[in-house]
């Protein structure tokens, strides 16, 4: 599924000169794998969209349990400012003026349709960092 969304993003990735780093290792989430792909579709444009030419948006993995998971996605474009991270998933709110301000009340409304959470942290030294936990593993075929 990553690569294929790197697939999907491939024109737009070179048109910036963005990097995608995805690790090859990467857990199979239990999810309704259409919901989870337009998830993090978004969180790529949004990254996408926020940043200027060069650069780079990664994707990690981290695994609290043998169970669960934990997906970064970050960017090295400007920060989410701290005062409009409360905001950020609601619907019609954007900080970019070409923004309509749904992809990530999207992105939210799969998360809770999925009993996940999803943060946006910051990323220091700059970037966003949007965090998505309590991601159901499954389990070893």
């Amino acid at each position: 599924m990553f690569a294929e969304l790197k697939t999907t993003l491939a024109s737009d990735l070179e048109a910036k000169s963005i990097r995608l780093q995805l690790p090859e290792d990467l857990p199979v989430i239990e999810a309704d794998e259409p919901l989870l792909r337009q998830a993090l579709f978004h969180l790529l444009t949004n990254a996408l969209q926020a940043m200027d030419h060069e650069g780079s948006i990664t994707i990690t993995a981290t695994r609290p349990d043998p169970h669960h998971a934990c997906l970064d996605i970050s960017d090295d474009g400007p920060d989410v400012l701290p005062e409009h991270r409360a905001d950020i998933f609601k619907p019609y709110f954007s900080s970019n003026q070409r923004g309509r301000g749904l992809g990530l009340a999207v992105v939210h409304q799969i998360v809770l349709a999925h009993g996940w959470d999803i943060e946006c942290r910051e990323n220091t030294p700059r970037g966003a960092c949007f965090r998505l936990s309590h991601l159901r593993v499954a389990p070893p075929a």
